[in-house]
């Protein structure tokens, strides 16, 4: 009987997005630089979400009142931030190589570079948090790592119309839709990772659908119509829940697409999917 239920659901998920053998065949459909830019955005993309969640964490912490509660939390808050800053340097490695490869500007790989040099090296304790590091040294790890990703992620959107520019120059208008898909795909992952998150219905992805390039395969059409919020759907999403075994298998669909000839974009660690 549970067999057949699994199956049940492979071949409903099959029906929603089209699953046969000849699937991943039509890859080929997504051109080189369409893929680059995919991976490029989402390599950019993982570390600005992770912080997102990360932030939200610390929020959480201080509306904590019980003194117990608080101390775990702050454990669990510096285990995350020395996670979150390998993460990161381990995405924007990543990006490096790649933006290297497709001769992205000097300035994003400088970036790049500077960020991974300093992501490995220990958190630099913030200021005003100095006089507490000796007594609260894991309080002063997480302010410190929460002051850094909000610099990085201050950087990162300085640095996005720079990339944006360069790729409409370099390779065309699809590029920078196929580099919406990554960062789109990007959060999905990163929403796939929370335990206890929520999937709402995305509104960009009914747009990306919309304006995709006449090459795009059915199969990313309806990987991002899956998501989107329903056609007559007026009122904000927020109050929509999408299943996450449909949010999965349209993730999977997105990165075997925009593999190209090389194996779907890695997730850094501490962030794989549920399956």
């Amino acid at each position: 009987m549970i067999i057949k239920k699994i199956a049940a659901v492979g071949l409903g998920l099959c029906a929603v997005f089209g699953l046969h053998s000849h699937v991943y065949a039509r890859a080929s459909a997504i051109s080189s630089s369409e893929s680059q830019a995919y991976q490029l955005a989402y390599q950019l993309e993982v570390p600005a979400a992770r912080s997102e969640v990360f932030i939200h964490s610390v929020e959480d912490l201080q509306r904590l009142t019980d003194e117990v509660a608080i101390e775990q939390s702050v454990k669990d808050l510096d285990s995350n931030a020395a996670e979150l800053r390998s993460t990161e340097a381990s995405a924007y490695n990543r990006a490096l190589i790649l933006a290297t490869s497709m001769g992205a500007p000097a300035s994003l790989r400088t970036w790049l570079q500077q960020s991974v040099t300093m992501l490995e090296a220990p958190v630099v304790i913030a200021d005003d948090v100095k006089d507490i590091q000796k007594d609260q040294p894991a309080t002063a790890r997480i302010i410190s790592t929460l002051d850094e990703c909000t610099a990085l992620h201050t950087q990162s959107v300085d640095n996005q119309s720079s990339v944006m520019l360069w790729l409409k120059i370099s390779s065309g208008k699809d590029a920078l839709w196929a580099n919406d898909v990554g960062a789109l795909s990007a959060r999905m992952y990163v929403s796939l990772s929370q335990a206890d998150g929520l999937h709402h219905p995305t509104p960009s992805a009914a747009l990306l659908a919309k304006s995709a390039p006449k090459n795009t395969p059915l199969e990313v059409l309806r990987a991002l119509r899956a998501i989107a919020p329903p056609i007559d759907k007026i009122a904000p999403t927020d109050s929509l829940v999408l299943n996450p075994d449909v949010v999965q298998a349209a993730y999977s669909v997105l990165t075997a697409q925009f593999a190209g000839d090389s194996a779907p974009p890695t997730a850094p660690a501490g962030t794989t999917p549920k399956k």
